[in-house]
């Protein structure tokens, strides 16, 4: 199933807060991207290498940190981050629905 917390923070954002910076696509989808990348990858690491109760304040503070650092800043990727965390498997197939679901949210919103 694909995740809505996030896709509705977008829409939020999107239409309540047209001119802020959060908002903007290249924000929106660049920040998404990295964060929701950096937190599947995690889940290679071995729990009893890097337990989750360790693993998602890490990863989410990695994510925020990188897209801070590339300017891609966006406040609900630091939700993404902390939901694809705390799985015990990757999920890169819900990341790619999310991914299709922002694209297809960034495209209506600009239309």
């Amino acid at each position: 199933s694909i995740i809505l917390g996030p896709i509705g923070a977008l829409v939020t954002c999107h239409y309540g807060l047209t001119g802020s910076p959060a908002a903007q696509p290249r924000n929106s989808f660049g920040g998404i991207l990295i964060t929701s990348t950096i937190a599947t990858t995690s889940a290679y690491i071995p729990l009893w290498i890097l337990p989750l109760w360790v693993r998602i304040p890490v990863v989410t503070s990695v994510g925020i940190a990188t897209t801070l650092a590339l300017g891609f800043a966006h406040p609900p990727a630091g939700a993404v981050a902390i939901i694809f965390a705390q799985e015990k498997e990757p999920l890169w197939e819900s990341m790619g629905m999310l991914l299709f679901g922002y694209a297809e949210a960034i495209f209506f919103a600009m239309v």
